[in-house]
């Protein structure tokens, strides 16, 4: 196979719609040792990428250049740099999440020079589609229910909306060796996956045990005047833990190893723990979409 030159990409040439995505043609960088190149086959897109593009304010996006989006990717290796063992040609992988598409160039575009070491391989039931929602989501999803406090057996868990990361958890939940109620008999949730704050943090506190857990990821609405003093008081008179994450893991050898624990829990569940994906960039900034958004 002649390997390709260069590449196709979307740029983002000014911050603050997706329509400002431009179609360039570039040089594909030469493999370093510990590199492969990644034909990549599907993106899928999250509230993360659409706040990228449209503002240099709440992600510090790289300004300076015309920065390439997205974080999410699956696609096969081409070819690998001289000292890659774990890897070959021909390998469908993943990529584990970091500052693609923001600080960094990400991942639309037709191929990708990135680093072995922050590769999985994608599970063989799922297409690259599927596999394409992965990082962001399904390990955010995964470290709010499997880190810290997890979710055991008889636990009720709490999921806010249909988004990507509460349809994950979903599933996560489901195919978990526990046996989550559907009902609270009145003593409240375990566990809320609280993923539109601050709009709702007060009803998810509220319908919390005592001494239960919330975790916060994102900020997707907002409220004039928020009730600060009350949500404190509230907090502290249910004894209710109250933790923050960022989406998913880093690229350190232990956050991979984590990003596969997820990977064999999908690969054991096959079909409990399939994405759920729509299409694009219109429909997720219409906020009607069920599960992840994906295009290929």
């Amino acid at each position: 196979m002649t390997l390709p030159t260069t590449t196709r990409q979307f740029a983002l040439t000014e911050v603050g719609s997706f329509h400002n995505l431009a179609l360039q043609t570039v040089q594909i960088p030469s493999l370093q040792s510990g590199q492969v190149l990644v034909r990549i086959y599907a993106v899928s897109l999250n509230v993360r990428a659409l706040y990228f593009i449209t503002t240099v304010v709440t992600y510090s996006v790289n300004s300076t250049h015309n920065v390439v989006p997205l974080s999410d990717m699956a696609g096969e290796i081409v070819a690998v740099s001289e000292g890659v063992k774990a890897w070959k040609v021909g390998d469908h992988v993943s990529a584990n999440l970091s500052a693609w598409g923001g600080l960094v160039d990400g991942y639309l575009t037709e191929y990708w020079v990135v680093a072995a070491h922050s590769l999985v391989a994608i599970p063989a039931q799922l297409s690259y589609e599927e596999a394409s929602a992965l990082p962001c989501v399904a390990i955010t999803a995964y470290n709010v229910l499997f880190r810290g406090k997890p979710v055991s057996a008889g636990d009720a868990v709490l999921l806010l909306a249909t988004g990507g990361v509460a349809m994950f958890a979903l599933h996560a939940v489901a195919a978990a060796p526990t046996e989550v109620l559907l009902a609270t008999e009145g003593r409240g949730v375990d566990h809320v996956v609280e993923t539109a704050v601050p709009g709702t943090i007060m009803q998810s506190v509220s319908a919390t045990r005592f001494g239960g857990t919330v975790t916060i990821i994102g900020d997707m609405t907002s409220v004039d005047n928020f009730p600060i003093s009350a949500l404190s008081g509230l907090i502290k008179h249910r004894s209710v833990d109250v933790r923050g994450i960022i989406a998913g893991f880093g690229f350190t050898n232990p956050d991979i190893h984590k990003f596969n624990d997820m990977l064999r829990l999908m690969r054991a569940h096959p079909e409990t723990t399939r994405p759920v994906v729509d299409k694009a960039f219109t429909y997720l900034e219409s906020q009607k979409h069920v599960g992840k958004v994906s295009e290929a």
